[in-house]
């Protein structure tokens, strides 16, 4: 089911193939579940095994959405995981949950008018929220960035608002699976999403699967290397966190006094492209800090491919050199000659296609 799910309808030898399952296995599978009501069989040319088959989702759309700081995203597709809307909006910060849910609801009502649908059409959604989401209870772990979502149970509040059923996840976990299921991580079955912009995350999946701990944090290298009692305090509570050396807004408040104001860090990348030996040197010094941190968790849970995301990816090159170089350095040697350390290709849009792709998930292993 998975495997129909990400790589879209596929004939039984296909399937085969792609499980490492005997034919006959296969064969088996594909009958019993076309019974069960879970497959169905492709329209199309070809008959017996040489047609393909797909999930038999029915009819109708999922949503999914992005609330960060300081955005609200939100797309919506069918079954099929064609996209029939999409939306990005820019919010202030240190919003209330009413406002937040408020926000919500209206941008499902945008998305939906968008695609000439209404309510009743959605079969579910997926919510990607900057803080890690504890497994066992369902609820914030940290609400460091979102203080008016402590002690609320997220789903519970989130499927009151909308009225349909909602599944709650880290955001940065689910930019791993947008990068999986859509860009730079596509065909790979271990990688590692590191996202660097305001704030240092690490989405991880793992044998194909987001992986993301008990509590959440799973990957959480911003708050681990680095981490000094004489340094910057950071917003986990511990002082020289890498997030308060490598985040953008590190970045940012280290130039200005040598440069003068930036408008922001793309800024700074602008500058470096246009010959600024400062800002290059800042931008390559900043990339061997995360490749120290990116080092340590190669050798941790060794994936095929790290996938570098956030405002850090913008900086091509100039930052991901230095990683290169710090995990040729310190990964241990059999995984720095195999791992492959790519920019994201999805950007801004990683979690909330991620959020879709969790959404459809489900949509297949509740049915």
């Amino acid at each position: 089911m998975e495997v129909l799910l990400e790589g879209g309808p596929r004939t039984q030898a296909q399937l085969a193939r792609a499980t490492a399952l005997a034919p006959s296995t296969v064969s088996n599978l594909v009958h019993e579940l076309i019974e069960e009501g879970l497959l169905e069989v492709d329209p199309g040319e070809g008959g017996g095994r040489s047609r393909r088959v797909r999930p038999a989702l029915g009819t109708g759309v999922v949503i999914g959405l992005d609330l960060g700081r300081f955005h609200l995203a939100g797309a919506l597709a069918n079954v099929g995981r064609t996209l029939l809307a999409e939306e990005r909006q820019e919010t202030p910060g240190f919003r209330s949950l009413d406002q937040s849910l408020e926000s919500i609801d209206t941008m499902v009502d945008r998305l939906l008018e968008e695609a000439a649908m209404d309510r009743a059409a959605v079969r579910g959604a997926a919510l990607a929220l900057p803080a890690p989401i504890d497994s066992r209870t369902g609820r914030i772990a940290s609400a460091a960035i979102l203080p008016a979502w402590q002690d609320v149970d997220p789903v519970a509040v989130c499927e009151a608002r909308l009225g349909f059923p909602v599944s709650v996840h880290n955001d940065t976990n689910l930019g791993a699976l947008g990068e999986v299921t859509w860009g730079a991580g596509v065909g790979v079955s271990h990688l590692a999403y590191v996202w660097i912009s305001e704030g240092v995350g690490s989405g991880l999946v793992l044998d194909g699967r987001p992986y993301s701990g008990v509590g959440g944090i799973a990957g959480e290298i911003g708050h681990t290397a680095h981490r000094s009692d004489l340094g910057d305090l950071c917003r986990c509570g511990n002082r020289g966190c890498l997030e308060t050396i490598v985040s953008t807004r590190a970045v940012v408040r280290l130039l200005e006094p040598q440069v003068g104001p930036l408008d922001s860090f793309d800024h700074v990348v602008e500058l470096a492209q246009s010959g600024n030996v400062l800002c290059s040197r800042v931008l390559a010094e900043t990339g061997r800090r995360v490749g120290v941190a990116v080092a340590d968790l190669i050798n941790l849970v060794d994936p095929q491919r790290v996938v570098i995301g956030g405002e850090l990816a913008h900086a091509g090159d100039l930052a991901i050199d230095g990683i290169k170089q710090m995990v040729r350095q310190y990964s241990i040697q059999s995984a720095a000659d195999t791992v492959e350390i790519v920019p994201a290709e999805l950007g801004v849009r990683a979690e909330v296609l991620g959020a879709v792709a969790a959404a459809l998930h489900n949509l297949t292993f509740k049915k």
